[in-house]
């Protein structure tokens, strides 16, 4: 190994100067990632409360037979703190079509009420169409699924000009997940589950108006 030798004749070992920038340059990603980390977990513990206090309000609002059921969102792999709510304990929809029971329109009305006494604090939210579970070897219905999420998002949207149709989406999951607890003849596996996302409303956000009730 050949060394540099500096003007008073000290010999100087590049690499042991390569090891401390190395050194360096680590203990600065390392804390910069730690810092990432905690403005991430930060931000979500902004909204712990906001999602707490929407929980209770469901919890009080619907007598315990009629309640959601709020599943983990680490469960179905949704963003941090999403709320995924289901109404699995009651029938929402008549068998095979998208037309939502008496019964199923009552509780999600009622649902679409809280969400909009909230639209300060949640911010976007998305209605996921099911069917019966699909047969093995059958193709999903996924007319069906997509058409049961928009019949729910018409009736948030119609039901409360505070819910605007730009803070929802719509999607089909057709027969690819039964209900959790239920058995796969269950008619109650023909369902939507709700997603509300907590993440911090934009100043934008806060003022668009756009996609509001057309009444």
């Amino acid at each position: 190994m050949r060394r540099l030798s500096s003007q008073d004749g000290v010999e100087v070992n590049p690499y042991i100067a390569l090891a401390d920038n190395g050194l360096s340059m680590v203990m600065v990603m390392t804390l910069f990632t730690v810092m990432v980390l905690l403005a991430i977990l930060q931000k979500e513990d902004t909204r712990k409360d906001v999602r707490e206090e929407f929980y209770d309000r469901v919890i009080q609002a619907f007598p315990e037979q009629q309640r959601p059921q709020m599943l983990d969102y680490k469960v179905k792999n949704d963003p941090p703190g999403a709320q995924r709510w289901v109404f699995k304990g009651q029938v929402l929809f008549v068998k095979g079509t998208a037309k939502l029971t008496p019964q199923g329109k009552q509780l999600l009305s009622k649902f679409a009420d809280l969400m909009a006494q909230n639209t300060d604090k949640w911010r976007r939210a998305r209605i996921e169409g099911h069917t019966m579970p699909t047969p093995l070897n059958k193709p999903d219905n996924w007319d069906l699924a997509n058409l049961r999420a928009s019949t729910v998002a018409k009736l948030f949207t119609d039901k409360s000009c505070a819910i605007r149709a730009n803070s929802i989406s719509t999607s089909g999951r057709g027969g690819q997940s039964k209900a959790l607890g239920l058995s796969r003849t269950d008619q109650r596996n023909e369902r939507v589950e709700i997603i509300l996302e907590y993440s911090a409303l934009s100043a934008s956000e806060k003022t668009d108006d756009t996609g509001g009730c057309n009444r």
